[in-house]
């Protein structure tokens, strides 16, 4: 077609490691055929990764809900979840996808997958500068206009954006390839900022249409060996959810200063457009062969907290309501284990669909990771960091039979998180020692900072033991009761893990406090601190919590 360049399905744009650790980039399609030999996504940011990881999942959602591994209807029983459930179990016997269907449907599309077409480009607008919109009062709608550094998540700055990274230093950031535009493009699509201003103040602009909804939720997903693997652990084919059109299968849905000014709109009925919705309204700017800027008119966010179908976050009850529970960039992962386990409040839908997984289907599933990936706003304006977190697990753990060991994991975790406590007492002690005071507001202020970092030194140390300690624990033993025995001696072996880290931690402290610390300071008429008077403090309060917290393991 004339003025069509770039199509997803047969250019090349997605990177990825195969099993030979090398670098690949691949097209739409040959990355279905090829998941079974891929490792996992590679392109330039995490975010980036999962959300081109989404739009996967769109896709083999708008397939699998209407077809089996054939490409043939479903009868009606397979509505059934039971039905379903083996479905997925077919899926995953076969060990790589069934291309041919999934290429078929989307050559079915084909039209709409080009990332620069004069009527339909991929998840853009048509509107330029030829082509202004109006208003109601016949005012031109103009869009922001954009240099590609606004577009490359890593290296934006100026604006409402700063520079995150410098992972392309030596690479032209002023004009930039169609591939990779492809994947900024999908990137900009789930975790753009929000404009400022208010809607009105520039009747020539849109402002204030918030962040797309992939940008406020707690981003999570579960990985296996291979990109298939991660793909169906993350296809929660719960019961057939075959309402709703994904993007592609629609109009154009912005087509008129109307749809560019609707700002909210109501959630979508389905995983299909769910996952394949557009919410930023941009137009890329092309010369040649290269991507030099975009206009960015509008977007949507919307109207809802809690959206049960959407399965990639944890949940959290907050004023009486459910909302998605986000990511904190300064927590490991682990620390807030229970949040992400089956039976523990309200996890990902994703882990919930794992756990369901390995209590029905009759397949062995791999050891697993449970991923996360945040971005850091400042009120939601300007993206000052990109973080992200990963923590393998047996995915035995997840399975309903073993509802019992994730009490006890994280009945000892919050016995770590005591003593870790431990460490920041001890550490406004000595600060007490020489001469720090909780007299006033900004003393107390300043013995809270060196509270913290104390403990997140701590948490340092504890960080890779975890990690390694949870990745060998294997529930499957041979019986219930060499699984107790086993456990407990895990439990076990992990305290004295802790036990020695945190007291070799306040050694280390009370060692560096100095000599001022050890001639103390009087607080008041009853008390004289000292550093040894810390310690001896600090180590009562260590066996105390150690006392209780077998205490409550021997309760469980």
């Amino acid at each position: 077609m004339a003025g069509a360049m770039f199509n997803l399905l047969d250019s090349r744009w997605i990177l990825a490691v195969n099993k030979e650790g090398r670098s690949v980039e691949l097209t739409l399609t040959e990355v279905f055929k090829s998941a079974h030999e891929i490792i996992e996504l590679s392109g330039e940011l995490p975010a980036q990764d999962v959300a081109i990881l989404r739009l996967l999942l769109g896709i083999l959602y708008a397939v699998f809900f209407r077809m089996n591994e054939r490409g043939a209807p479903y009868d009606a029983d397979e509505n059934d979840p039971d039905q379903m459930c083996e479905f997925w179990e077919r899926l995953w016997r076969l060990g790589q996808f069934p291309s041919e269907v999934i290429e078929r449907y989307l050559y079915e599309y084909y039209d709409r997958f080009w990332l620069v077409h004069p009527e339909k480009p991929f998840w853009q607008v048509t509107f330029d500068k030829k082509n202004m919109p109006k208003n109601k009062d016949g005012i031109s709608i103009t869009p922001y206009q954009n240099k590609t550094p606004m577009l490359i998540g890593d290296i934006a700055e100026g604006g409402n954006k700063v520079r995150l990274f410098q992972s392309r230093i030596g690479v032209s950031k002023n004009a930039i390839s169609f591939s990779e535009a492809t994947r900024w493009l999908i990137y900009l699509n789930a975790f753009d900022v929000s404009p400022l201003g208010n809607p009105g103040k520039n009747p020539k602009k849109i402002n204030g249409f918030g962040q797309p909804w992939p940008a406020g939720i707690g981003m999570t997903w579960v990985s296996g060996d291979t990109l298939f693997q991660t793909l169906l652990l993350n296809l929660a084919l719960e019961y057939k959810d075959d309402s709703g059109l994904a993007w592609w299968e629609t109009e154009m849905p912005c087509r008129t200063a109307e749809d560019l000014e609707r700002r909210r709109v109501a959630a979508p009925n389905g995983l299909i457009p769910l996952m394949s919705m557009q919410y930023r309204y941009t137009r890329l700017q092309v010369e040649g062969d290269r991507v030099t800027g975009f206009d960015l008119w509008s977007g949507v966010n919307l109207d809802i907290d809690f959206l049960e179908i959407e399965k990639m976050t944890p949940w959290v009850n907050e004023d009486n309501k459910v909302v998605p529970k986000k990511h904190s960039a300064t927590k490991q992962l682990w620390r807030d284990f229970a949040a992400f386990m089956p039976h523990y409040g309200n996890p990902p839908g994703v882990i919930k669909w794992v756990s369901d997984i390995k209590d029905r289907a009759r397949v062995e599933l791999p050891a697993v990771r449970i991923n996360i990936v945040g971005i850091l706003y400042k009120q939601n304006t300007k993206a000052i960091d990109i973080f992200s977190d990963a923590l393998a697990i047996n995915s035995e753990l997840l399975s309903k039979l073993n509802e019992g060991w994730v009490t006890r994991i994280t009945n000892t975790l919050e016995t770590t998180d005591k003593l870790v406590g431990c460490v920041g007492t001890l550490a406004g002690d000595l600060a007490k020692a020489v001469g720090a005071s909780d007299s006033s507001v900004p003393e107390r202020r300043k013995l809270g900072k060196i509270r913290s970092a104390a403990r997140e030194e701590a948490y340092f140390r504890l960080d890779t033991p975890f990690r390694d300690w949870l990745a060998k624990l294997d529930p499957g033993q041979n019986s219930p009761g060499e699984a107790s025995l086993y456990l407990e001696n895990e439990l076990i072996a992990w305290t004295d893990i802790v036990k020695g880290i945190i007291l070799a931690l306040g050694e280390e402290m009370v060692n560096n406090a100095g000599t001022r610390a050890y001639v103390g300071k009087e607080l008041n008429s009853d008390m004289w601190m000292t550093a040894p008077g810390a310690y001896n403090k600090f180590i009562r309060l260590v066996i105390w919590i150690l006392y209780r917290g077998s205490k409550k393991s021997e309760v469980v």
